[in-house]
């Protein structure tokens, strides 16, 4: 059984968590209290397999009563979480019951003074340069690149030669600005024609 660790809100997040509780063979999704969001709209669709992590616990220092719990109750032979979702004792004491641990991780997060890193298996990125970041880290044996597709049947997509068009959000910026709004508003300098909104 894999347990999908995250958001279910309408985040950048929240969406990952709901594709990949979606398209992996999750049969358990514990689903993590926004701070502004809350738990978004899957509960009210009744997501079946699906247990609620209220913000209060999701805050405490220490969240074992929680994956001791599930870890007891449910046969978890694999957790897939995105960073910033992860609940701070959840891959120890996953390591601990010799749980595999997988986490997303979002460059512009990245530190490796979380507290899950140490017990992570496996670290994915889905760009190139989160994957160098972390082969520069020496982090690169426990480190693989998976591109993020487009959900085709979430978002349609047409092949295009060329393009006119592009979205960028920087959500909260990232840690240090990693997320990336200076390299685009130098490219936009090198434009004088592109129109930023």
């Amino acid at each position: 059984m894999i347990l999908v660790v995250g958001y279910a809100c309408n985040t950048g997040l929240g969406t990952i968590c709901r594709w990949l509780y979606k398209k992996l063979p999750a049969q358990l999704w514990l689903i993590v209290e926004h701070d502004t969001h809350g738990y978004g709209n899957m509960i009210q669709r009744g997501a079946p397999d699906a247990i609620i992590m209220p913000l209060d616990k999701h805050r405490a220092s220490s969240d074992t009563w929680m994956a001791d719990e599930l870890f007891a109750k449910y046969p978890i032979k694999s957790i897939v979480a995105p960073e910033r979702v992860c609940p701070r004792q959840l891959f120890a004491t996953a390591k601990a019951r010799n749980i595999r641990t997988v986490l997303l991780v979002m460059a512009e997060w990245f530190h490796l003074g979380h507290p899950w890193v140490p017990y992570t298996d496996v670290f994915v990125t889905h760009t190139w340069q989160g994957r160098d970041h972390l082969h520069k880290l020496g982090l690169g044996d426990r480190t693989v690149c998976i591109p993020m597709p487009l959900d085709l049947d979430e978002f349609p997509y047409t092949q295009r030669q060329t393009a006119d068009r592009f979205v960028f959000c920087n959500g909260w910026g990232g840690v240090y600005q990693r997320k990336g709004l200076g390299a685009i508003c130098e490219a936009l300098e090198l434009s004088p024609m592109s129109v930023c909104i």
